[in-house]
């Protein structure tokens, strides 16, 4: 799936509920995180999560919040705006 594609795809999934949480605003206590490759790294706190994403100069952003648990992805969300919703 190209990048676009996939930028698309979240951001619809966020839209659709009116909110997209991303890096601190996240507050679950731990979460199943993939990586910015697709790779599942594993089941993190939110706070080593934040970390990876941050060494890697990339977002976290929750995709599933009402996972068990939770799914973020690290990603880079200065490609898209959030806060203007596109119409797909």
């Amino acid at each position: 799936m190209s990048t676009f594609l996939y930028f698309m795809e979240v951001f619809y999934i966020a839209s659709s509920k009116n909110q997209m949480l991303i890096n601190e605003q996240i507050r679950a206590r731990e979460v199943l995180v993939i990586g910015p490759n697709g790779e599942q790294v594993g089941v993190k706190t939110v706070s080593d999560a934040l970390t990876l994403a941050q060494y890697a100069g990339l977002d976290l952003c929750l995709i599933n919040p009402n996972g068990n648990p939770p799914v973020c992805k690290v990603m880079d969300l200065s490609l898209i705006h959030i806060s203007e919703p596109t119409r797909l």
